[in-house]
């Protein structure tokens, strides 16, 4: 219509006509592509809004798994020193149950369970632009780079201690004793074997101490490591709250 309308007053040479339809097709037309614009404007703020809101989950549930592994690190660094505290003098006074207890904490290695799908995501998706503040993408690639690096060297400790099993069975400890332990969901239903005093040899034993020692010192690690991402993961959460008040 709007053409036709235009062609007629072309032919007429209705010039003022033909400059006031001019003028609706461009503001027309500018007017669609701020409205295009304004939509997508808004998409991207919607899309930046719920990435940095599932940023802040799985920041809040890794501050959680960070204490939590942290505080068992704690546990089992206490555990091997109190292991080699012990010598054969005072091993009377430690029955086999507190013995396998802290046995199983210093054997024991867990990897963390860090979360980490919203920072996946926008790396998958070419989306790392909705993180507009500098500093909050350099956290947050800081960080996950230290969990990349932890894991691998949690995993690295665990292989190169699981097979010290040997020594404890050649010094005569209960192999199904320290498993039930670690993994009592497998092995509660195997009754231990060991004598009460069976252990007693194994105190003040250069091999074992020397197990004790290495665990106690790739534990040491780790909490150091665990201690640096948890301070990364409060400034992540401490820019998060930043950048959702700009």
């Amino acid at each position: 219509m709007l053409l036709r309308r235009f062609t007629e007053h072309l032919k007429t040479q209705n010039w003022v006509a033909i400059w006031l339809d001019l003028t609706v097709v461009v503001v027309g037309i500018f007017l669609a592509f701020q409205v295009e614009r304004w939509y997508a404007l808004q998409s991207e703020a919607s899309n930046a809004y719920e990435r940095l809101s599932s940023l802040s989950e799985d920041v809040a549930r890794n501050l959680q798994v960070l204490d939590r592994h942290i505080q068992r690190r704690d546990e089992q660094i206490e555990a091997a020193e109190n292991l080699l505290e012990l010598d054969s003098g005072n091993a009377a006074d430690i029955g086999p149950d507190e013995f396998y207890g802290l046995l199983s904490k210093v054997s024991n290695s867990i990897t963390p369970r860090f979360q980490r799908g919203a920072y996946d995501l926008l790396i998958s998706t070419g989306q790392l632009d909705l993180v507009q503040l500098p500093a909050l993408k350099s956290a947050l690639a800081e960080f996950y780079a230290a969990v990349d690096e932890f894991v691998v060297y949690n995993q690295g400790s665990w292989s190169s201690h699981r097979n010290t099993f040997e020594p404890y069975i050649i010094n005569n400890l209960d192999h199904a004793a320290l498993l039930r332990r670690i993994h009592p969901e497998a092995f509660d239903s195997i009754t231990p074997s060991y004598q009460p005093k069976q252990f007693a040899d194994v105190i003040g034993n250069g091999i074992f101490e020397g197990i004790i020692v290495q665990r106690r010192h790739a534990m040491v690690d780790e909490r150091g490591r665990l201690l640096r991402l948890l301070d990364g993961a409060k400034e992540i959460d401490r820019l998060l709250s930043e950048s959702s008040r700009l």
